[in-house]
This record gives structure tokens, sequence and C-alpha cells, in this order.
């Protein structure tokens, strides 16, 4: 097995990351919320689902990669390369998730009931 299907799957990432960066402009690399807040300067709700929405397509396009590099993965040879891939996935998995509690706490707390989230 060698390193095409990984390559593939890593440029594949890197298209759907740069596509959410091109529709979401006031992203920063590293997901700050408070840093995106003061940028963007918006209360609008719809506009915060379609964020959230967007991210956990792009945590998914994450989670779709690191299980193809752990499918590559071989008993008996030196996997450094391959694992090494994995240590910025950890990094911005982790950057999208805090950046979407953080998001997702705002929304709560800027609604007086449950009710008018749906």
């Amino acid at each position: 097995m060698g390193y095409a299907p990984l390559i593939q799957a890593y440029v594949s990432f890197l298209s759907a990351k740069l596509n959410f960066h091109k529709t979401h402009e006031n992203f920063k690399a590293n997901f700050d919320y408070e840093e995106y807040v003061s940028l963007k300067g918006v209360d609008d709700p719809n506009e915060g689902y379609e964020s959230i929405f967007d991210l956990l397509m792009l945590l998914d396009k994450i989670d779709n990669l690191q299980k193809i590099i752990f499918s590559y993965l071989r008993p008996a040879a030196n996997n450094e390369c391959r694992i090494s891939a994995l240590v910025p996935l950890i990094e911005e998995s982790y950057n999208i998730y805090k950046f979407l509690q953080s998001m997702l706490m705002a929304m709560h707390k800027s609604k007086k009931s449950v009710q008018q989230m749906y």
C-alpha cells in the first residue's frame, strides 16, 4: 500500500477546508469564537445555524480522513509518516469543537426560552 490514497484523501480534506474558509471569510484558522464574534458583529440565529452545520460538515471530513489514515497503518511497518498526519487533525478538530461549544452556549444564552430556537 502506497501513499497515493492518503494523499488523495488529504487533498480532498484541504479542498473542503479551503471551500469552508471561502464561504466563511470571518473564520480564522484557529477558530477562536471571541475573535469571530468581534469580526462578524452579527446576531442572526439563522447564520449561526448555517455556520454550525458547515463546521459539523468540516468535522465530518476530518473524521473521514482519520479513518482512512488508520486503515492504512501496517502492524510491522514504520508508520510515523502516516501517524504524523493525525496531529494537525486532532488540533483542528479540538478547535472546531471548542468553537461549536462556545457558539451553542452563546445562542442558548441569547434566547429567553428554548422554544425560540426551533
